[in-house]
């Protein structure tokens, strides 16, 4: 009771390491699920199939956010595109 910052200190303390467990078990899951998500030969894709960068998208077709962001994602992927022909 004559220290409170060190309770405070001790739970600020637990509260990271568990953070840091939890994005270790996050990335460790992501390591096992990355052939699933980027090397499926049969996923359709658009854009260079050889860049840099993946956008890994998950749509319900029912979904108005997913059908209003499309055209969004197909002028982000086709500015891309066109910058990159320019260099």
């Amino acid at each position: 009771m004559a220290n409170p910052e060190t309770i405070i200190k001790s739970l600020s303390k637990f509260r990271f390491e568990q953070e840091q467990i939890q994005r270790q078990a996050k990335n460790k899951q992501l390591k096992e699920l990355r052939p699933v998500l980027f090397d499926d030969k049969n996923d359709p894709f658009i854009g260079n199939p050889n860049g840099k960068h993946v956008v890994v998208e998950f749509i319900d077709y029912n979904c108005g956010y997913c059908k209003a962001l499309s055209p969004t994602l197909a002028e982000f992927v086709e500015s891309r595109s066109r910058s990159k022909s320019d260099h």
